[in-house]
This record gives C-alpha cells, structure tokens and sequence, in this order.
C-alpha cells in the first residue's frame, strides 16, 4: 500500500461516524487463453472477511489470512472453473492501468472454502456480476502494487449517515495532493437499495401467480363443495318437514364445509413445513443453499385462515339457496336443474349428427332436474377460469422470457460492449481490435459518467460516434442526445426528479455546474465502474459524449487526452450468419492479448440486475402454468365424473332402448369434447387478454421497452392438448357408465 494511502487511510478511521474499516484490493484474472474469468478480492488487513463484509461458508473453511497459497471462491466461481474444496487454482493476474508496468503474474493457490458472498445473490454493479476469488491478506504483500487496485471497505456506526460520511472522506482527500485525483467513493447502501428494488418485481410477479392459482384453487375446491351441498339438499324438504328451520339447514352446510376446510388448511400447512427447503430459488436459494425446515407461523396462520373464510364464503350463497327447500316440494322435481334443453343440443340433432353425438351435447349442456341435476353452468365456469389462469401465466411466462432474451427490451442496442472500466485507452486501440471483422458494421464509443442533480445522484453514460450512427440505448420516447447540452433519463430517474420531456434541469458533472435540456426518456442496460451503482432499466442518464469528454475527470489523474474512451460499443450487421460474427469478434477480442493491456472484459449481454436476477427464475412462471393445468384438468375432471354419477339414470334409461356399451362410451366422450371445446374457446382468449393486461402492468413498473408478445405457438398446443386430455379423463366415467345394469339403477331410482 502507497504511503499516501496508508495516512488517508488512518485518518478515515478517525471520521466521525466510521465504525470499522477493512483494506482490500480488486485484481483482475483471466484464464490460460487470456479470458477475464474473475475478479480476485483480496483481503488486505485485518477484519475484511469477519468484521465488515461476510461470506458465508457453504463448504469447507475460510482461509487462513497469513496463508498466501489459501483462498476460498463463490459459489459462482466454483460452478464456472468446476473448484470444489482441495482443488488448486492458478491466478493469471494481470496489472492494472498505473504506468503500464508488468505483466502477467501467475499465483497457484488452493482452494479450502466455497462461499457465498453478498454480490452472489443479486448482482448489482459491474465487479459485481463477476465470479469472485478471495485470497489471503499474505498474497497482497507479495505482490508488486500495481498489480491491485486499493479501497477501503467501511462499517459505519449506527445512526450514522452515509451521504455525510461519503462527503468528509472526499474532502480528506484533499489533504493529500498525490491521491486526491484518484478517490473515488461508492455508496454501498445505495446499492443495498438497488437489491431490494430488483427483488421487489419478482416478489410482485410471485405475488400475482399465488393469486391466480388461489383462484383456481377455490373455483375448482368451490366447484367441488357446491356439488356436495347440492346432493345433501336433496333431502332437506323432508328435513323441512320435520321441523328444521332455513337458518338451521344453512348452518349446517356451512359447518359442513368449514370443518372440511380446516382439514385443508392443516394438510396445506404440514405440506408447506415440509416442503419448506425445497421452494426456495432464486437469490433466496443462492443466500441460503442449504435451508433446513422452517415455519413462518404469522403466514401460515393467515394462510389457513385465509383458505376457510374463502371457501366459506365462495359456499355462503349456493347453501342459503339450497336452504330455502319447502316441506312440500316434490323429491322427484328437487331443484337444482332446468328443463330447457340445449339449443346446441338442438342444432346438433337437426344439422343430423349421431345420435351419440346429440346425446353427448345434452349431458353436457343440459342441467337435467331433480336427483339426475348437475350443476352444468357452476362446472363450465369453474373449468373457465382454471384455463383461463393457465393461459394467463403461459402468456406472462413467455413475455418474461422473451425480455430476458430481448437485448433491445432492456436498452441494449449493440451486440458487444468492450469495456476499460477505469481506464481510458485510446479510440484507436478500441478500433484496432474490431475494424478488421467483417462483420461489423457500426461502432460507438462512450465515457462514464455521475451526474449530481439536486441532492440526487444519477449515474450515467456519455456518447460519441465512431464508425455509423451512434449506438444509442433504447429510446421508448424522444429521441438521444445530438449536443452538450441535452440529455436523456430513465423513466425512474424523471420520476424521482419530477421532471419529463422539454423540462430543463440544474445538474453538476465532475464539479461543473451544467444546464441540461431532457430530450429524451431511455431504457439503460446496467454500464457502470467497478463498485459504483451502474444505470439500468429506468435509472441513470444518457450525454452527449464530447460534453462528458471535456468536463469528465481525467484519466489516471494526468490532462485531459483527446480521442480516449472508457468503453466501446460495437454492432454487428443483421443476416443469418449474426450470430456466428457476433461469437467470431467477441472470441477475437476476447484472446487478443493485446486487449487494451489486458484491462479490457467482452460482453454481449448487459443485463441489469432486474434483469439478470429474472434470468434466473425465468422458468418459474412456466412452472406455475403447469401447477395451473392440473388445476385445470382437476375440475374438468371433477366435472365429469360429477356429470356421468348424476347421469347414471338418464344413461340407463338410453341402454334400455338400445344403446350399446360402446354408444354409451361414444356419448360420454362427446360429453367430454364439448365441453372442452367450450372451456377452450372462452378460456383461451380471456387468459390471452388478462395474461396480456398483467404483462403490460408488470413491464410498465419494471420501465422497459413496451413489448408484449403472444405465445401463438403455445395457445394452440394447449388445444390438442387439452381434447387429450380430456379425452384420458372420460375414459374412466365412460367405462364405469357402460359396465352398470341398466335394471338394477331403474329399480333403486
């Protein structure tokens, strides 16, 4: 550690408000073809990895700090290299940009601990998104210093502001002339809250899908207890009779149910307590890979709570009904069916079809009317709704898809971003490594950027054209920054500053207070330097880049130098071999080793973390769908054989006058398609539209490129899908039906 930094460093601590610090360094490594593989974080005194940043030890131990050969890795490394505990790693570590000095330094370490660390579960940052090495304290005192890039990591004390604390470290800076240039402050809490924020839409999208499979759930567990309540009031008139009152019936079919789903709950909750350590995933999953069984008692309390009242209250109306039965209301007209029959029945018997066909449609359509009624109208809507929700999550599930494999959704215009971070090496050395390809046809080049506007800071990206148009982020209104004094924002960022379009705002880059006139509103990839909070989605600003070239900090603290560049963005021209030149150059660049010094890393996707934390779950929706669908076929289950028990008489009668065993299992199996052709036609195109409005509500919050795409493809799969099903489903009841005796049913009846 310089002299310089190691004063700046004691004074730190004597802020007020800095609780405990921790020295480290950032060193860049790259494999044996000379590809970045990882940031090594290495502990450089005491308290980095017990008292200040923690990880969590998934296996094995942590390292020894006076050790130089012990490292542990994350979870992340440790899946990309194939490391386990015992296995032995060799670090290319290449120097960073001060002086140009060295080159490669190779270090074999031994890896004695898999860890997860606090960036593994939701990548905010640049450094973050890297899978990580941390080594020792002993193998940085080895080491030449230009080899690490030095910061500090502090706790502060409780009640303690962070902006305050961030502003006197700056002006500490100022008392020592040889680094002042080169302090640069992240606030970590900042990006604590970034976290949250790329959480919170999944939370909210889990949210929607627990409601549309509660939903579902208590159509087809309504649909299912209203059945039963009907087949009980069948005897109430006697009750009535009797002397039992419509208040008492009632009751009882409430009470009925309510013990019925108290039951549920009880099994819904032993089922949750068990199967607690096997629903975590996501950045849940990455925070705690190995959860053991555990109860939140105040969810499931609501939870039980939640499922009786619910289904008491979807039973409450259907059982007063059915309690009004009078003591002189016929056993053999008992309500609960219609004599009018069906008109599609009707047409089908006039348009000539089978007469299994007809008879089929009838038991479908038709309620019937006393013991033989069936709830026709409740079942078709029950069975509505549940494909309904399936559509609706098939149709959300393929739209997150589709933006998470969508560069241009979340503000990616470009294919390959070559990145210096810190450094600034000229536009020719960007230039040098992708001229010669083919394949590309544009290229842009770009400065980082923080803007301070009012108390608010906003990160952002400044940038000039190179070869082309420029390569601007995705515009959703407006249009980019064509001078020095525009500039484009995100949705969040015009939100939080109250501002929009034609607004002129009050701004300060690197120290100089600007006037900037909004032209735009953008969707950002995530572009950012090392720990400081990057743009993404709806947050940060877009500059024109000469403007950010000319007031921007210098680079390595020398005079500002014309025709530098912190980044470059590079876009390879449309056609079927896209693909193909878009890996070519990125594989190039990547094994150049004259890449920009080594300093350089080569992406093809900047995922935000929203993004990148979806990317993840991005199946989950799909398999919500799939919890759906057997919700969906329970209730069309449900009702067929709901169906064909209340039909057995009516079925009876049809083999007495001559049908055979197989038009009986014919009637059956037009009973079933129709009524799927029916759950399919209304419920396809309603879960199409609601799948549709949810999306377009979710994209809205998570500010990026309005896009909604319908899964055609995937609509008509469930078609055939769903007549199979149906079809496997029928052949139950159908057998059941046609292997009765026709005598004994009429003489029970």
């Amino acid at each position: 550690m310089a002299p310089e930094l190691a004063k700046y460093d004691a004074a730190l601590a004597r802020l007020p408000g800095v609780g405990t610090i921790a020295h480290a360094a950032i060193l860049n490594a790259i494999d044996k073809k000379g590809r970045p593989t990882a940031f090594a974080v290495i502990g450089a005194g005491t308290g980095f990895a017990d008292a200040v940043d923690r990880p969590m030890v998934v296996s094995g131990r942590m390292f020894r700090a006076d050790n130089a050969a012990e490292a542990v890795v994350d979870v992340r490394m440790a899946a990309q290299s194939h490391l386990r505990v015992g296995s032995a790693l060799d670090l290319a570590l290449t120097p960073q940009n001060r002086g140009g000095r060295g080159g490669l330094v190779h270090r074999e370490i031994r890896i004695v601990g898999v860890v997860v660390t606090r960036n593994d579960a939701v990548a905010v940052s640049t450094n973050d998104a890297f899978p990580e090495v941390l080594v020792s304290p002993a193998l940085l005192h080895r080491l030449d210093p230009h080899y690490g890039l030095d910061y500090v990591v502090v706790r502060l004390r409780p009640g303690s502001s962070p902006t305050a604390v961030a502003q006197a470290a700056q002006r500490l800076a100022q008392r020592f002339p040889p680094i002042a240039h080169e302090i640069d402050i992240a606030n970590e809490s900042d990006q604590a809250a970034r976290i949250e924020q790329a959480t919170r839409p999944q939370a909210a999208a889990l949210a929607i899908f627990a409601l549309l499979a509660a939903l579902a759930a208590l159509v087809v567990v309504g649909q299912v207890a209203t059945r039963e309540l009907f087949v009980s009031s069948l005897e109430y008139p006697t009750l009535r009779a009797i002397g039992a009152t419509r208040a008492q019936l009632f009751a009882v079919m409430v009470l009925k149910i309510a013990i019925a789903a108290v039951l549920g709950a009880a099994i819904a909750i032993a089922l949750a307590i068990v199967t607690s350590p096997l629903v975590l995933f996501g950045p849940a999953r990455i925070s705690e890979p190995h959860p053991g069984i555990a109860a939140d008692w105040t969810v499931l309390g609501l939870g039980a709570v939640g499922i009786v009242v619910l289904l008491v209250l979807r039973v409450a109306w259907p059982a007063w009904r059915l309690a009004k039965a009078t003591p002189d209301a016929p056993r053999s007209t008992a309500r609960g069916g219609s004599v009018r029959s069906s008109r599609l029945a009707r047409e089908a018997t006039q348009l000539g079809a089978p007469v299994t066909a007809a008879m089929g449609v009838r038991l479908a359509l038709e309620p019937g009317r006393g013991r033989t009624a069936v709830p026709v109208r409740s079942a078709l809507a029950g069975s509505v709704i549940a494909v309904s929700a399936v559509a609706a999550a098939v149709t959300f599930g393929a739209n997150l898809v589709h933006l998470v494999r969508t560069p241009r959704l979340y503000g990616q215009t470009w294919d390959i971003t070559i990145d210096a971070q810190f450094a600034s090496p000229p536009t020719q050395a960007y230039v040098h490594l992708i001229a010669n390809h083919p394949g590309v046809d544009r290229w842009s080049f770009g400065d980082y950027a923080t803007l301070q506007v009012a108390s608010r800071t906003v990160p952002g990206i400044g940038i000039f054209p190179g070869r082309g148009a420029p390569l601007f982020p995705t515009l959703v209104d407006g249009r980019a920054p064509r001078t020095a004094g525009e500039v484009a924002l995100g949705t969040a960022t015009l939100s939080q500053l109250e501002a929009r379009i034609g607004d002129t705002i009050d701004a300060s880059l690197a120290g100089h207070a600007i006037k900037l006139h909004i032209v735009g509103r953008a969707v950002l990839p995530a572009f950012g330097q090392g720990d400081f909070n990057p743009t993404g989605l709806g947050d940060g600003a877009v500059l024109w880049g000469p403007l950010v070239a000319k007031l921007g900090p210098p680079p390595d603290a020398g005079g500002a130098r014309p025709g530098t560049a912190n980044f470059a963005l590079v876009h390879v021209g449309a056609g079927s071999r896209h693909d193909a030149d878009v890996n070519a150059v990125r594989t190039a660049v990547a094994r150049n080793p004259n890449c920009l010094a080594g300093l350089c890393t080569v992406t093809t996707t900047q995922r935000p973390a929203d993004i990148r934390n979806y990317a993840r779950v991005e199946s989950t929706p799909l398999a919500l769908a799939a919890l759906l669908g057997l919700l969906a076929v329970a209730s069309i289950g449900h009702v067929l054989v709901s169906a064909i028990r209340g039909r057995r008489r009516d079925l009876a009668i049809l083999m007495t006058l001559g049908f055979v065993r197989r038009q009986v299992s014919a009637a059956v199996a037009w009973q079933a398609t129709t009524l799927a052709f029916i759950t399919l036609a209304i419920g396809l195109p309603l879960g199409a539209v609601a799948g549709r409005s949810i999306w377009t509500l979710f994209s809205e919050r998570l500010h990026v490129a309005p896009s909604v795409h319908v899964p055609f493809a995937a609509m008509l799969l469930m078609i055939p899908s769903t007549l199979v099903i149906t079809g496997l489903l029928a052949a139950g009841p159908a057998w059941f039906a046609r292997r009765q005796d026709p005598g004994a049913l009429l003489r029970a009846e």
